[in-house]
């Protein structure tokens, strides 16, 4: 059984817009997945869904229907903003974990789920690392925050805590979400490169693209049939991202 795996930051912050066009937002991300999409119905693929900034009720509420509609298991860690869906299984385990360093807004903090199935043997990690901070704001609040490879130091926390379930031989991992790493950052992309090739034995699923432009990331044991994203969608200030991928 192949997976389909879809991966979006739905941009559901409050501010700078109301919230009635963040509503209309993540209706868009349901009907996207539930309707423009017929391979979410094909018989042949594992449908997973990683969203993230799903801090708000009423945007949970929305997206669930995603889950109901395509009989999917799901868990919202939301202080972290996550929601992910994973196929229904009894054995299906959730785990959420926050990030012990992290620059938050009020109210959240920044972390990772890790959705296991020991009898599948399938791992799928949702998480939203450290966005930038502009200087003004470094300045006033965060003076005595390092933030020199904070990305790198979340996911070597992520990294920990998935080899401890994680069997390399057996296992299907993909590690999904807003990695926050821009084109223009190369030292940055080689460090967590390094870290997720060298300790997880995984590929970016967009690796063959020279011109990587996204913030968001798939991280995969298996191999990609095909790599959509689409950046010029109205849903988020995020593309959307989604993978086929060839189980082994």
């Amino acid at each position: 059984m192949n997976i389909l795996l879809f991966s979006l930051n739905t941009a559901q912050l409050w501010w700078p817009l109301g919230p009635d066009a963040r509503n209309a937002r993540a209706k868009a991300v349901k009907n996207y997945i539930t309707k423009t999409h017929p391979e979410t119905q094909a018989d042949d693929v594992d449908v997973v869904v990683c969203l993230q900034e799903v801090w708000r009720t009423r945007a949970f509420e929305i997206l669930v229907v995603i889950a109901r509609k395509l009989g999917l298991d799901y868990h919202w860690y939301p202080k972290a903003g996550l929601l992910t869906m994973v196929p229904h299984h009894d054995d299906n385990q959730f785990i959420d974990v926050p990030f012990h360093e992290t620059i938050d807004y009020p109210g959240t903090h920044k972390g990772f789920t890790i959705a296991v199935n020991h009898e599948t043997g399938r791992l799928i990690v949702n998480t939203h690392l450290q966005a930038g901070i502009c200087k003004c704001a470094r300045r006033l609040f965060y003076r005595n925050t390092n933030f020199d490879d904070l990305k790198v130091r979340q996911l070597t926390q992520l990294t920990a805590a998935v080899e401890n379930v994680y069997d390399a031989s057996t296992n299907v991992l993909c590690v999904a979400g807003d990695f926050n790493l821009w084109s223009d950052k190369e030292d940055e992309y080689e460090a967590v490169r390094k870290l997720m090739e060298g300790r997880l034995e995984l590929q970016d699923a967009d690796h063959d693209n020279d011109d990587r432009h996204t913030v968001d990331y798939l991280w995969t044991s298996e191999k990609v049939e095909q790599f959509y994203s689409d950046d010029g969608n109205t849903m988020s200030d995020h593309p959307i991202l989604w993978v086929r991928l060839i189980v082994r």
